[in-house]
């Protein structure tokens, strides 16, 4: 199979991004449904269970910069890059069956596979994602090009989390739930596995870039530290993911206590997840006519104001309440476009004063730094929603309702408003090109 030229355009993009969907597809299914599946079907610990999803982020903190300063820093006859991707497309699908599949065991038994299996997907994921993220910045040299990369891998990933949201459907409507997962998964995991080996069969990398990983791990961090728009950007980013992270958990208890309609705990978060998926392709050119800072900022206060309509809402107009998250969804897609595609301009930014490539560390301190955004708005919320006087399972009265609702619309908003007068000292659209900084 030949590889396509680095920088193809429309193939190169197509084979950049449409494999990716089978990755996206896997991870969704797993961090939006196992949990429920591991404790209503396979009758395990809840507590166990979410202690190992938990254990799987803490191995993330080391896993994701360790694989990206390694997938800097190879040197094989394929690229950084692809070598990862090809060697963990197997991992990945294999460990995706064994979370959903253990052998007829005991319950300790099965919880130790279960726990185990769930901790190595997250890891082969990794193995995955981060190289394949930081291909991203490679493909394209030009500010607009990487935008187009990384919207496409934001499209498809937003479709591979709209397949997942089907396939937990099915799932749960099955009579036999475990039978129908063991044939489903199985196909999933074959499909996405094959899926996954279409990037690096199908691309090939820049060979300039062979052998200028860095120095090695700590003096990769210490760079970006050093780099003067490295930390603002990824103050900017733990700030806007924090924001898109609330709307998603707000999301069902805005349905069920502000709205009133528990028949729409999924529709609110689809309506938000289609109308960003819609907005993508509206994104990459608007940032090509104002620039990339000027489109993410307009994004976060388009968020701000729409979700701040909120504010003057009247009980029982669901379309108003739809009609706010459609345009929240909308607008944040400017900053899940924006925000890897910046990131790839500061990593030319680190090439142009140290004349090394280092990809992989920025894309898994960039990964890390969201991650830690989602950890940090879930521990909040948890505040705030007993501090507002909510209680589960129980009708809300008027002023629980309104508090509700002031976490629905406040802390997204507040934390896009936070992210924008960060976003507002980063001189990015001034950056220079890709390429090492000229010889004195």
């Amino acid at each position: 199979m030949r590889a396509a030229r680095v920088e193809a355009g429309p193939r190169a993009l197509a084979a950049y991004a449409i494999p990716f969907t089978g990755g996206a597809l896997l991870y969704f299914t797993v961090q939006f449904f196992f949990l429920k599946y591991a404790t209503d079907v396979l009758l395990l610990p809840p507590l166990v269970v979410g202690a190992a999803f938990g254990s799987s982020k803490l191995v993330d903190a080391v896993t994701d910069p360790l694989i990206g300063s390694w997938s800097d820093r190879t040197n094989a006859a394929l690229g950084r890059r692809r070598p990862w991707m090809l060697g963990s497309a197997f991992l990945v699908a294999a460990s995706f069956f064994a979370i959903w599949n253990p052998p007829p065991l005991g319950v300790r038994e099965t919880t130790i596979w279960v726990c185990a299996a769930v901790v190595l997907f997250y890891v082969c994921f990794t193995g995955y994602n981060i190289p394949h993220f930081a291909l991203g910045a490679e493909l394209s040299a030009t500010p607009h090009g990487k935008t187009r990369f990384y919207g496409a891998r934001q499209g498809v990933e937003t479709v591979g989390m709209l397949l997942a949201f089907a396939v937990m459907q099915r799932i749960s409507d099955a009579d036999d739930a475990r039978a129908y997962a063991l044939g489903l998964t199985a196909l999933l995991a074959a499909g996405a596995g094959i899926l996954l080996l279409g990037t690096p069969l199908l691309l090939r990398e820049r060979p300039a870039y062979l052998g200028r990983g860095g120095r090695g791990l700590r003096a990769a961090l210490t760079d970006v530290l050093r780099n003067p728009h490295g930390p603002r950007l990824m103050l900017s980013w733990w700030l806007s993911f924090l924001g898109m992270s609330a709307l998603g958990i707000m999301g069902p208890y805005a349905a069920e206590y502000v709205l009133g309609r528990p028949d729409l705990i999924a529709a609110l978060p689809g309506t938000f997840v289609v109308a960003g998926l819609i907005a993508i392709p509206f994104w990459v050119p608007l940032a090509r006519v104002v620039g990339k800072r000027r489109a993410w900022i307009a994004g976060l206060l388009g968020t701000a104001v729409g979700l701040g309509s909120l504010l003057f809402w009247e009980p029982g107009n669901v379309a108003w309440f739809f009609m706010a998250t459609a345009g929240a969804g909308a607008c944040m897609a400017g900053t899940s476009v924006m925000g890897p595609s910046v990131l790839a301009d500061v990593i030319d930014h680190d090439e142009h004063v140290t004349g090394e490539r280092k990809e992989g560390v920025y894309v898994s301190i960039f990964a890390l730094v969201g991650k830690a955004g989602a950890a940090a708005v879930t521990a909040l919320i948890g505040a705030l929603l007993a501090w507002s006087g909510y209680t589960p399972n129980e009708a809300p009265d008027a002023s629980v309702r309104a508090g509700l609702l002031y976490v629905f619309v406040g802390v997204p908003a507040a934390a896009g408003l936070l992210s924008a007068l960060v976003l507002r000292g980063l001189r990015v659209d001034d950056l220079p090109a890709s390429g090492p900084r000229p010889a004195a």
